[in-house]
């Protein structure tokens, strides 16, 4: 038997699809004959369990994972075994050994919290979008939100994107508030940036858009480090950031 686990830093991942790596171990009769670790390729809707099922794999091992996710790895006779954590070493010598117990999944806890590695569902589901100096994933993040020259809209279902203007960068007053009005009608759930000013802060959280902050860098790290709870969200419009209509 072939059992798959959703694997990064040599640890069981919260996420089944977005994890690093796939480590797949060979079981029979209480024994471990073969460990390899294989990078994801991609997620995409049904695309992992039908490639995990082309390698054998007959039991697929995670921190969590959907709902819709179960029932696809189901039509491939998969067994999904979620709410597990610690070591990949550990995880394999329990489940060969037939002590391995299962859990609630990491990404439909009802509090959307798992092990202190941020709400998994949401950070899977929906559009964010990144405050960026250019129109693409290599740009680098404008520090600013309301004077950014362009939004970088990214659909974390799909992995794909797209970058608008900011034409709120031409106003002398009023840019922070301007610029929530525009993700707004983007439908957009969060906005990462450098900081937010008071009134971009206010205007957002009117919105029930939440806001992020993160130190810079290319938008595709930023990207990463959010989709991995390394980038938190704001608690409140009064910690949002610096002064100025941001």
């Amino acid at each position: 038997m072939k059992i798959a686990i959703s694997t990064g830093d040599k640890q069981v991942y919260p996420h089944f699809g977005r994890c690093p790596t796939f480590t797949i171990a060979e079981v029979e009769n209480g024994k471990v004959l073969d460990v390899q670790e294989i990078n994801n390729p991609g997620h995409s809707p049904g695309f992992l369990p039908k490639f995990l099922s082309e390698r054998g794999v007959s039991v697929i091992i995670a921190g969590g994972m959907g709902h819709r996710a179960k029932q696809l790895f189901d039509n491939y006779n998969i067994q999904s075994v979620v709410g597990v954590s610690g070591s990949v070493q550990s995880a394999i010598e329990q489940f060969a050994s037939g002590s391995l117990d299962g859990g609630e999944s990491m990404c439909e806890h009802p509090d959307g919290q798992h092990n202190n590695s941020g709400d998994c569902q949401e950070r899977q589901q929906g559009k964010i979008i990144v405050s960026s100096t250019g129109a693409d994933l290599d740009s680098e993040m404008d520090p600013r939100f309301g004077r950014a020259p362009y939004f970088l809209i990214y659909d974390l279902e799909t992995d794909q994107y797209e970058s608008i203007e900011n034409s709120s960068v031409q106003y002398a007053q009023g840019a922070g508030s301007s610029a929530s009005q525009l993700v707004a009608n983007k439908g957009v759930k969060g906005v990462i940036a450098g900081n937010f000013g008071p009134n971009a802060a206010n205007a957002l959280n009117s919105f029930n858009i939440k806001m992020y902050v993160s130190p810079g860098g290319k938008i595709s790290e930023i990207i990463k480090k959010f989709k991995s709870g390394e980038i938190k969200p704001i608690d409140s419009p009064t910690v949002a950031g610096h002064h100025g209509q941001n």
